[in-house]
């Protein structure tokens, strides 16, 4: 008898997949193939890489998909492909599944397995066995496959940003009628899910904590086989409200993911979320030591070859808090030694990532700026990065990205001794909280001075040093 059933949340994915790969060998063929192909999937989430790898690359080879040989070959497959779906479009006809050879349907489940399962690490795999999967779902039609495809297809088209806003609005409502027809409770929730992650990318962070929140309730109303679903929720959640400056919620919530994970078995999810935001909960109990050695921990279990997401998770923290203890010199020292790396990378891709990386970098650059002499030489070189940086936000094209490139002027205005630089930063601020960045917004007015309504939120908040915390986020 099976030791769980792995679509329940009790048991963890590890042992899931294990009894998946086993089943596997009994199976008929295409069956097999979908389980060998979810197996993977669980692997790769719970960090079980180089396994999970070798499993997913046996499954795509037996469906004639071979995983590229380096994420270049990836590239260019995604270049070709997107193309292709830009002539073709999105048309297709409906067909019920059970008109379809269940072998092209496993062939469709395999490449999205592989597609979501490389999503955190390999984003350009990811996107070409996404652009592979939807190919093929739209020379099927069956709804339900269709909804998962689409809804995949909105994420893609929000990483660029604010400006996709319509294509992704077109993509959700088009998803939405595919999963009604699909007349699948799982499918329809996980479309939850993805409309807040995408409306995350989108920069419409409020929205995106919402979408997220209600996404949750449904998934909690389906009897089993949600657990990796939520995980995915939960990363972009913490995400979104670290972003939003929420640190009340976010504390209550990492906690509540913490004791569930070490129910399920399952530390994955709360070795991410915080590393993600630990560091800034510590930061605003001013509480620190040993906030880098956490961090430092967090990054070893999730650590995988070059440099992936998690990596710049990482850097982020230590800059963050080498700030916060007044180390500007090795924090931009950190951040400079990683940046060409980072570079190098497509994670700068995606436009959240982009602008969160040159936030960091003209924020750090401002910091050093600041503690250097108004006669020393090298001040030259940092304002010549805040200028880069600030012109990079501003270019973005996105609310919250051009506010944060309006903070960082002021910001700079005032380090060059500028008048009115700190109205600037004010009228600045009010743009930050507009965009739902309301840490950000209340931490830069009390950068400038006391600020009764700052004041009190940041209290209520739980901010305990606010002008500590303000030197990292507006130096």
């Amino acid at each position: 008898r099976s030791l769980c059933d792995w679509s329940s949340d009790v048991c963890s994915s590890d042992l899931a997949a294990r009894e998946q790969l086993a089943g596997a060998a009994t199976a008929p063929p295409a069956a097999a193939q979908s389980l060998r192909a979810e197996a993977a999937l669980r692997l790769l989430q719970m960090n079980h890489v180089p396994e999970g790898m070798a499993v997913l690359g046996d499954a795509l080879s037996q469906v004639g998909h071979p995983i590229p040989a380096t994420p270049w070959r990836s590239l260019v497959s995604v270049l070709w492909r997107r193309a292709w779906l830009r002539v073709r479009g999105l048309r297709f006809r409906e067909r019920p599944e059970a008109e379809i050879p269940p072998e092209k349907l496993a062939v469709v489940d395999t490449l999205w397995a592989a597609a979501v399962g490389l999503a955190t690490f390999h984003q350009v795999r990811s996107a070409d066995f996404h652009a592979r999967g939807l190919m093929l779902a739209l020379s099927l039609g069956e709804p339900r496959r269709m909804a998962r495809a689409v809804a995949m297809e909105m994420l893609h088209t929000a990483t660029a940003g604010a400006q996709t806003a319509p294509r992704a609005t077109f993509l959700l409502a088009l998803s939405q009628r595919l999963a009604e027809q699909s007349n699948d409770p799982r499918i329809q929730a996980g479309l939850g899910v993805n409309d807040g992650i995408a409306k995350f990318l989108l920069g419409e962070f409020d929205a995106a904590r919402q979408r997220l929140l209600a996404a949750d309730g449904q998934l909690l109303q389906l009897p089993m086989g949600r657990a990796w679903e939520r995980d995915n929720l939960y990363r972009f959640l913490v995400r979104t409200l670290t972003l939003l400056g929420d640190v009340r919620e976010l504390g209550m919530l990492l906690r509540e993911l913490i004791r569930d994970a070490a129910a399920r078995g399952d530390e994955q999810v709360s070795t991410h979320v915080q590393l993600r935001a630990g560091h800034l909960l510590r930061m605003a109990a001013d509480d620190v030591e040993g906030a880098e050695e956490d961090a430092d921990g967090f990054m070893a279990a999730l650590a995988q070859p070059g440099f992936q997401i998690q990596d710049l998770v990482h850097l982020v923290a230590r800059t963050e808090l080498a700030l916060y203890s007044g180390a500007v010199t090795l924090a931009w020292n950190r951040l400079e030694q990683a940046w060409p790396t980072l570079v190098r990378t497509l994670l700068l891709r995606v436009q959240v990532t982009r602008v969160e990386a040159a936030w960091l970098r003209g924020r750090t650059a401002l910091a050093v700026l600041r503690s250097l002499r108004h006669d020393d030489a090298r001040r030259a070189r940092f304002v010549v990065v805040v200028r880069e940086e600030r012109d990079a936000l501003l270019g973005e094209r996105a609310p919250w990205a051009v506010a944060l490139g309006e903070l960082l002027a002021g910001a700079l205005g005032r380090a060059l001794g500028e008048a009115g630089a700190d109205d600037r930063i004010l009228a600045a601020a009010s743009h930050a909280e507009a965009a739902g960045l309301r840490l950000h917004a209340a931490l830069s007015r009390v950068s400038v001075g006391p600020h009764e309504g700052a004041d009190a939120w940041l209290a209520d908040q739980g901010v305990v040093d606010p002008e500590r915390l303000a030197k990292v986020y507006l130096p």
